[in-house]
């Protein structure tokens, strides 16, 4: 299963007349009944939501997200939040199915245009059913949905859907192979508690996909690949806490697609999009807290020390915290930056008032005497084994040569992907370079406590 049921903001009557041209100005209780029918599809990015030359039962409202818009296989536009997909089909459909309403069909029962996800969406699913009720109730809305349904099925005609051609030069329907009255395939009349969330959509996650991500492409192959089956898959809509400050919620995640925000005691700071990790502090300290050789070293807040709020609809990838233990235990690297990411949370919460970053102190930040607990981990590890013989920190890059002597140790059978302290060394030139390049964060540039940051940097440089 791709995905589970998520939570998302209800809709209401006010978002609906806020946002959509389709019920703009229609009375306030036909609005209520329509919010109340509406049921949530969130999608992951790169799906197919509607298919051009289907039947379709339903409509779909955008909340958020950005789907493209496609005719014969070639894209003619993008549409966003406010806007509708699949109501040409849906509207031709209602109208055929139910003669009561006496509305002339004028578009295609056969969807003229398709519609694929851009980002993570959002979607409100007005299925043909609900459609009817509401039109019998306030023939406005069907007057709205025929206006908005005639000009799509005109746009895709002149892009050249065959669907839409065929249907201006047949404006009484006659293409239509159902008889009035009747339900299309596979629809039925939704009972009230069916309504609500739909299942997630989304693609299934792949290690090819995994190593496009800075925290995972040094991984090994194997460790990616295992990491993916592990992986869950749950999209969020807008306006949710995915993480929230003070909990104690000890999964990882990372954003798929979409856009979030950090929020510490009410005040906005940096916003967060593909790529980025997120709920990394506590998921560190719980992973770390199962590995006996971390749980010492280590002094991380158990509370989360902020709050993570999606400004959009947002695709995550959860990695649950036995999952994360057990990478970090076969790779003490991935451990190293995810620590360097969670070091980094915890200084902008504490700039920005977190108590629970704040009261973490020197020592909660992962150091031991100037060095960080993963690569003493690593040297005690190597130490154990009989193996460990200190390599030079010079390079000769330009002659290819090395600049001491070298002995061979053995793998240790605990770790799985065993690092030269040459790669730990590397891999901290290249973070501090890569930190340089970024400008300040608005939590740095507020109320920053003087010089705790940058002790900080200086107890990472070594």
């Amino acid at each position: 299963d791709a995905g589970e049921l998520q939570h998302v903001v209800p809709v209401s009557p006010e978002e609906l007349a806020r946002h959509y041209e389709l019920v703009r100005g229609i009375p306030v209780k036909a609005l209520a009944d329509l919010a109340a029918c509406l049921r949530v599809v969130l999608v992951g990015k790169g799906l197919q939501v509607v298919q051009q030359g289907k039947l379709l039962n339903s409509m779909y409202l955008i909340r958020s997200g950005t789907l493209a818009i496609s005719v014969n296989g070639t894209v003619t536009g993008t549409r966003s939040r406010g806007e509708t997909v699949g109501e040409v089909s849906a509207f031709a459909t209602t109208a055929a199915n139910y003669p009561s309403l006496s509305m002339r069909l004028s578009t295609s029962l056969k969807q003229p245009e398709g519609a694929s996800s851009l980002t993570a969406c959002e979607l409100l699913e007005f299925r043909s059913p609900d459609m009817y009720e509401q039109i019998k109730a306030n023939a406005f809305i069907g007057r709205r949905i025929q206006m908005i349904a005639t000009r799509s099925n005109h746009n895709a005609a002149f892009q050249g859907a065959i669907e839409a051609k065929y249907a201006l030069a047949q404006p009484g329907g006659d293409e239509r192979e159902l008889e009035s009255g009747d339900l299309l395939p596979g629809e039925f009349h939704v009972k009230p508690e069916q309504k609500g969330v739909r299942k997630t959509m989304a693609k299934p996650v792949t290690a090819e996909e995994l190593s496009e991500y800075a925290m995972f492409a040094p991984m090994a192959e194997a460790d990616r690949r295992d990491l993916s089956f592990a992986m869950k898959v749950i999209i969020v809509g807008q306006g949710i806490q995915i993480v929230e400050q003070g909990a104690t919620l000890e999964s990882l995640f990372v954003l798929r697609s979409g856009k979030c925000v950090e929020v510490v005691n009410g005040v906005r700071g940096i916003e967060k999009t593909d790529g980025a990790v997120v709920g990394e502090v506590v998921a560190l300290f719980g992973a770390c807290k199962r590995i006996p050789d971390l749980v010492t070293r280590l002094v991380l807040p158990n509370k989360n020390t902020e709050t993570i709020l999606s400004v959009t609809a947002c695709e995550l990838l959860e990695v649950p915290v036995d999952a994360l233990c057990e990478l970090i235990s076969s790779d003490l690297m991935f451990g190293r930056r995810l620590l360097h990411q969670a070091n980094k949370t915890i200084a902008r919460s504490a700039a920005a008032g977190s108590m629970n970053a704040v009261n973490c102190g020197d020592k909660g930040r992962g150091i031991t005497n100037k060095m960080d607990a993963f690569k003493e981990l690593w040297i005690e590890r190597k130490e154990e084994r009989g193996s460990y013989e200190l390599e030079t920190m010079k390079s000769d890059d330009s002659n290819g040569g090395k600049g001491g002597k070298e002995k061979k140790s053995s793998r240790p059978t605990h770790v799985k992907d065993s690092k030269s302290l040459r790669d730990f060394e590397s891999e901290e030139s290249a973070t501090k370079a890569s930190k340089a390049k970024k400008a300040p964060n608005m939590f740095q540039a507020a109320s920053e406590p003087e010089g705790w940051l940058s002790s900080l940097e200086a107890l990472w440089s070594g």
